[in-house]
């Protein structure tokens, strides 16, 4: 598991985001997603992972 750094995110996703697992992040402008994904890519990494980032914008 990934697990994006804020406690209640993860107990709500059941302790984070499943490894080999494609996730889409979407919501409104401003909301806080690219803050959000560059720290489970940190978390990842720091965890020995690898991380493809993709900006479909």
């Amino acid at each position: 598991m990934i697990y994006t750094g804020l406690q209640k995110l993860d107990d709500f996703l059941s302790d984070g985001i499943p490894n080999g697992v494609i996730t889409d992040i979407y919501g409104a402008s401003g909301t806080g997603k690219t803050q959000l994904l560059f720290q489970i890519c940190v978390n990842t990494i720091k965890n020995g992972g690898t991380v493809l980032y993709q900006d479909t914008t």
